[in-house]
């Protein structure tokens, strides 16, 4: 795709908290740990987005120092610009604006970028070499005016680098101070940003909610950094918060886990595809789905595909819609995509039927807490089915449960016998 003018460079992350290939050979071969982040533990991945449309347009995995020291332009420039400079280098030479937070933003960064033919805005902190930090920091605490600097007030800092180019430094007095460095922009102010506060109050034995708006002064460029800044975080929350596959899919396999990430990352991607095709409002007065209802949407689109030749082979899916939450049919599609999967009973009862597991025929003999069934292979209880060769509908007797044992345990071979039988 053709992005626009503004690229948002941010981390992301593959939520992991299995085993480590420090710990275990079959595990992470790397993993990041952030306690900052919602979900900071797992693979990073160092992102580019489309601050237009959201679009995901690039991706690295961070592998570890020794690794990362041997790629791209690690041999000339420090990590923070090595990863930014691989991730926006297909984009060289069309004027773009790079924006990134402060893990990204310096002034040795900008220089990288400019000599690339690239504009670039970010928060600085610290990467604050060469950056005038001490100076913008006085000028908050109020040491070169009358009064100290309320929020809203800005101070812009310049210096030339050569012919009628310029380099900024922006300070801001936000809720906390900002400095951002960049080659664009103005310190001219724009519309008010426009704060709204909520707070509940008790007037004559009643409870309300009181509502506040505030209006706070703001330059052109932090307008334009502040607008597009959380591009990659927006993504992240469709993601991680509402399409939850790295939540709703167990296993103890990361590649199955990174594959999870990748495939919401597609479906994310074309959610905001499909957001940005139909504009709210748009001309006839409809409004683009909700997330939680466009995944369901797809996911019941692409199983019952109208464009095959032929019906899909899976004796499991019915002909007619059904009424499919979006993990439920999300889950269903990884059957079309993944084959088959080793999946823990607890998501029986979860997504397939609603009441107890012990509803289902097969189980109503079993008293115990925890849900076990007979393994077809070596006849032995176990907690896991395939979900390829089980046939489940929202009637629980009428269930069919292929249970097989997991994997990772070493003295079975059940479920690596049952792959090597369904693939002969």
């Amino acid at each position: 795709m053709n992005p626009g003018t503004i690229l948002v460079v941010d981390e992301s992350f593959s939520a992991w908290k299995g085993a480590e290939f420090k710990h275990r050979i079959d595990g992470m071969p790397h993993v990041t740990k952030i306690k900052q982040k919602p979900e900071g533990v797992g693979l990073e991945l160092k992102t580019l987005v489309d601050g237009d449309t959201n679009i995901m347009l690039k991706m690295e995995l961070m592998e570890g120092s020794e690794a990362e020291s041997l790629k791209k332009y690690r041999d000339t420039y420090p990590e923070h610009i090595a990863v930014t400079l691989r991730l926006v280098e297909h984009y060289a030479g069309k004027a773009h604006t790079i924006i990134g937070d402060s893990w990204f933003a310096s002034v040795a960064l900008e220089g990288a970028l400019r000599d690339k033919g690239f504009n670039f805005l970010g928060l600085v902190k610290q990467n604050s070499s060469l950056f005038p930090k001490t100076y913008l920091k006085n000028w908050f605490d109020g040491k070169y005016t009358d009064k100290v600097p309320v929020r809203g007030d800005s101070i812009l800092l310049a210096a030339n680098i050569g012919g009628d180019r310029k380099i900024y430094a922006l300070g801001y007095k936000s809720y906390k101070p900002k400095m951002i460095v960049s080659n664009r922009g103005a310190n001219v102010l724009v519309e008010d940003k426009i704060i709204t506060r909520h707070k509940t109050i008790e007037r004559n034995g009643k409870f309300e909610t009181s509502e506040r708006t505030y209006n706070i002064k703001q330059p052109q460029m932090v307008k334009l950094l502040f607008e597009r800044f959380g591009a990659v975080d927006s993504h992240n929350q469709l993601r991680q918060g509402i399409l939850e596959l790295e939540r709703e899919w167990l296993t103890h396999h990361w590649f199955q886990r990174v594959f999870a990430t990748m495939f919401g990352i597609i479906v994310t991607d074309a959610y905001y595809a499909y957001k940005y095709d139909n504009p709210s409002p748009n001309p006839i007065g409809d409004e683009p789905l909700h997330f939680s209802k466009f995944i369901d949407v797809l996911a019941y689109e692409l199983i019952h595909n109208v464009m095959l030749d032929k019906p899909r082979g899976s004796h499991h899916l019915d002909t007619k819609p059904l009424p499919l939450n979006p993990h439920v049919s999300l889950l269903i599609l990884f059957k079309l995509l993944y084959l088959h999967s080793l999946i823990f009973f607890n998501y029986i009862q979860q997504h397939h039927f609603q009441g107890r597991l012990s509803q289902c025929s097969i189980f109503e003999d079993r008293e115990s807490k925890t849900k076990q069934l007979t393994c077809k292979i070596c006849k032995r209880l176990t907690s896991f089915y395939c979900l390829q060769c089980s046939i489940i509908t929202d009637d629980a007797k009428s269930s069919n449960i292929y249970v097989v044992c997991d994997q990772t345990d070493a003295n079975k071979e059940c479920w690596s016998n049952h792959i090597k039988h369904v693939e002969a």
